[in-house]
């Protein structure tokens, strides 16, 4: 096929909408299916039958050259990320079509991240260079994603196959800090991605400091917000502890992304617009020691409460005493961690939010096999104790897996309403990744300081 002289084309689908019925499809034609060149050891033939959803890709099947077609489709969506089409007679799902250029060494395609959970195989399209994967969302959600591709590698001697992953979205120029593509729909709520900058004069401050930790034998590093106000010996403040400190305001040395969520600017927002008030923040590293930190230590809630906050009261008075009046926060293993810590020391901390806790690990703290989920170390921990004066907001993503993160996360959520908790729960549209944790740290202050 050649293309039209001019801009406009056919399958120009910028903004393609269709009347479609949903589920409606095209099937591959006979002469694309592969042919059987040596006997079958039985009578039977399987035919997988590769539907065909997204609109566009029905029309461009039916051209009379789709090599040509899918080559200018392809290079029609750079910039422009992952098809999105509107099917008839569903207001609250858009179809989202995943597209990867493949070449003749491409042995498969997968995604990970997206509108489902793990990691899901695209189909090529028909013997064509482009490789595709439509799925349901709705239509509010947002969400990261990354392809990993298997190639077939020559030299002279042999072939190997070459597997290729965390691959950006050559077609999508949105990416997260953390290095994966980004796709925000058009309904998407934005509590904590989006905000207005801010004066010089409202920005608080972040200072560095370092303890040195019998509980955990070594030095751990951690920094501190302080917000515009500045100290205020006069009257106790509030106080967060951020675990994964790298991740929610320090950065690595390493690398150039610096923090991936960057929380000491949301901290100056909500303080600044009066939803939550003036606190101090701090954000521990974890380094080269996260297992061992933050899954199930007895330790390091003893650190947190007997090292830590008392570290951090000394150079900054002004921070509350009172329990009820500390949060600590954390994502994946971070959210297990915080609620383990109230859980091992509710005398020093007061309040919990987990996002997309991995309360999925067992009551012996066991990670290796993920197959099998057991009773949960949190949970029954949680069961086993009476009521302790704890708060919770707990946050878990709808597109994660159902099995290993939001079974648990209700699980424990179920156990501590059962329990009397004051308990908060939102379950997010998004996965496992800090761009949906930036709403969650919002949320999440707003609802444990609205009494404060």
């Amino acid at each position: 096929m050649t293309p039209e002289p001019t801009n406009a084309h056919p399958l120009d689908t910028t903004d393609f909408w269709t009347d479609l019925e949903p589920g409606q499809a095209l099937s591959l034609e006979p002469f694309d299916r592969p042919v059987v060149l040596r006997p079958a050891k039985s009578p039977y033939v399987q035919t997988q039958v590769v539907e065909i959803l997204s609109p566009t890709l029905q029309r461009l099947w039916e051209e009379p050259d789709r090599y040509d077609a899918a080559d200018y489709l392809l290079d029609g969506r750079r910039g422009a990320g992952p098809l999105v089409e509107r099917l008839s007679e569903d207001a609250d799902h858009l179809l989202i079509t995943f597209l990867y250029r493949g070449d003749e060494d491409t042995r498969s395609v997968v995604v990970y991240g997206g509108p489902k959970p793990g990691t899901r195989s695209l189909s090529r399209f028909g013997r064509t260079n482009l490789w595709f994967l439509s799925e349901f969302s709705p239509i509010e959600a947002r969400y990261a994603y990354i392809f990993e591709e298997e190639q077939f590698s020559r030299d002279i001697r042999s072939e190997v196959i070459v597997k290729v992953i965390d691959l950006l979205d050559d077609l999508n120029p949105n990416h997260t800090v953390n290095g994966m593509s980004m796709l925000v729909l058009p309904a998407s709520p934005a509590e904590g991605a989006r905000r207005p900058r801010l004066p010089y004069s409202a920005k608080g401050s972040l200072y560095s400091h370092s303890v040195v930790t019998r509980h955990l034998r070594g030095r751990r590093h951690y920094s501190v917000y302080v917000p515009a106000s500045g100290p205020t010996p006069q009257k106790s403040i509030a106080i967060a502890i951020f675990l994964d400190g790298e991740a929610f305001a320090s950065g690595w040395p390493s690398l150039d992304t610096g923090a991936f969520v960057p929380t000491p600017d949301i901290l100056d927002f909500l303080i600044a617009e009066g939803t939550i008030p003036p606190l101090y923040a701090v954000f521990v590293e974890v380094g080269n020691t996260r297992h061992e930190d933050l899954i199930g230590n007895p330790a390091y809630a003893d650190f947190i409460a007997d090292e830590l906050l008392p570290s951090l009261r000394a150079t900054y008075p002004g921070i509350s005493m009172d329990p009820r009046h500390v949060i600590i926060a954390g994502s994946s293993f971070g959210g297990l961690c915080a609620a383990f810590c109230g859980l091992q020391r509710p005398d020093a901390l007061g309040n919990v939010l987990s996002m997309s806790g991995s309360f999925w690990v067992d009551v012996q703290g066991d990670i290796r096999d993920q197959s099998e989920v057991r009773e949960g170390l949190v949970q029954s921990g949680f069961v086993s104790r009476p009521k302790l004066p704890l708060r919770f907001h707990i946050e878990v993503g709808r597109f994660e897996d159902t099995d290993l993160l939001i079974l648990p996360n209700r699980q424990l959520r179920d156990i501590l309403i059962a329990k009397g908790y004051d308990v908060s729960f939102h379950q997010f549209l998004g996965n496992h990744d800090y761009m949906c944790w930036r709403d969650s740290v919002v949320r999440g202050l707003r609802r444990l300081t609205a009494n404060w």
